[in-house]
């Protein structure tokens, strides 16, 4: 008897032994292709680690330090901040003539430089130093000084730190920024006169003197003008100097030539009698002693003022607001050469004039009236550019400090000031 189930309608028959649904089969290569990727990453990673072991070079790059060397790398940090705290003493710049070394600004760190690691060995132990260099800068109104320097860190093993070594200066190079000082070279003028001609050096012991300096940061000339006073009478004679620049000696100042000296009898000289505050016009060679005018007197000048005599031969100028310059002098003034006969010597020149004999300080209503329109017709120009020129200076004369006479860079000078209300070049 057949037991089987009787077949339900609607059903759908299967294949003969299926018992459900079976995934496609995959290829055979795709597998085959993942294997040999793996076996092959691992062979890489296995080649990698036995380098590593066994090449210490690969190690010491991948570190980035040498094989035992340093586990703290040296940053450029640390680097700046041991440069930032330097204390290093200012440059000695004694051995230099006519340097200004006072008030030097610096340091001032460029051109910073962080050397590679560098081994050796102390004993048997492996010490390690990076070098650093750099260049410091130290300035003043005269003078740029460069210094190299270089200091060392060396690796403390046991705390794992950088120490800084000490500083090292490697000399100096000093280059100018200004001229020298022509009045520092004029207080040794005896000294210099004397290497050039020592008879000249002799007659002129003790004489005052003026400059009339030309100097540049490059170096250049300059002109002392010596005034030596005897008993009746005064010589004068013109010293120009030559100087230049030397890196071991600093500014080297040589005479190089002299005008022939000139005497002058005192029973000659010009004169000039007036009131303080009096309007007076004298003649000389326009100077300038730091931020002082002076005017070098054509010749030696006695002066009586309020009852009292000097003899003179510089006089301090005092520019004031309504003080004029002007290039030319006025037309209606003739050069004064032009009055001395052919092959003779002029006259002493008239280097004084009273201008306001009452000593009011200003000239006649007239006066004014007659040289107000050929004035306007001249152009003025700044006063420093007549320095070391022959001008005429017009101003009120007065006297100031101690009327005995002051000592100063260039010799006894009186007290003896006028403040300019115009000034001409001759």
């Amino acid at each position: 008897m057949d037991r089987r189930p009787a077949k339900r309608k609607n059903r759908r028959a299967t294949r003969a032994g299926s018992y459900g649904r079976v995934a496609q089969a995959k290829s055979l290569k795709v597998k085959r292709k993942r294997k040999g990727a793996l076996g092959a990453l691992a062979v890489v990673l296995l080649f990698a680690a036995v380098a590593v072991l066994a090449f210490p070079q690969v190690r010491a790059f991948i570190t980035h330090t040498p094989l035992g060397g340093p586990r703290t790398v040296l940053t450029q940090q640390r680097v700046d901040i041991a440069i930032d705290r330097l204390e290093l003493p200012a440059p000695d710049l004694s051995s230099l003539a006519y340097v200004d070394a006072a008030s030097l600004i610096g340091p001032r760190f460029e051109d910073v430089v962080v050397g590679e690691v560098q081994t050796h060995l102390s004993g048997s132990t492996e010490l390690f130093a990076q070098k650093v260099t750099a260049t410091a800068h130290y300035t003043n109104k005269s003078v740029k000084v460069t210094v190299p320097i270089s200091f060392e860190f060396t690796y403390d093993d046991k705390s794992d730190t950088w120490e800084q070594g000490p500083a090292v200066q490697e000399g100096f190079e000093v280059q100018p920024v200004a001229p020298p000082s022509a009045t520092a070279i004029a207080n040794n003028i005896e000294e210099l006169l004397a290497s050039y001609n020592s008879q000249l050096a002799a007659e002129f012991e003790g004489a005052s003197s003026t400059v009339v300096s030309g100097l540049t940061a490059e170096g250049g000339t300059m002109e002392v003008n010596l005034l030596k006073s005897r008993a009746e009478e005064t010589a004068t004679m013109t010293v120009t100097c030559k100087v230049d620049w030397s890196a071991e000696k600093g500014w080297v100042p040589v005479v190089v030539a002299t005008s022939t000296p000139k005497v002058t009898d005192k029973s000659v000289m010009s004169k000039l009698n007036c009131k303080e505050g009096a309007l007076v016009r004298l003649q000389g060679t326009l100077a300038v002693e730091g931020s002082d005018y002076l005017l070098r007197l054509d010749g030696p000048m006695r002066l009586t003022m309020d009852g009292r005599s000097w003899d003179l031969d510089v006089v301090n100028l005092v520019p004031t607001s309504q003080m004029a310059c002007y290039f030319d002098p006025p037309v209606v003034e003739a050069p004064q050469d032009e009055e001395a006969p052919s092959g003779e010597e002029p006259d002493q020149p008239q280097d004084a004039e009273v201008v306001d004999p009452e000593g009011e300080g200003e000239p006649g209503a007239g006066d004014e009236a007659e040289e107000e329109e050929p004035e306007e017709k001249r152009e003025t120009v700044e006063l420093s550019s007549l320095v070391g020129y022959r001008v005429s200076v017009t101003g009120t004369i007065a006297l100031t400090g101690d009327a005995s006479g002051v000592a100063s860079s260039w010799g006894k000078v009186y007290p003896v000031q006028v403040n300019i209300t115009e000034v001409q070049k001759l």
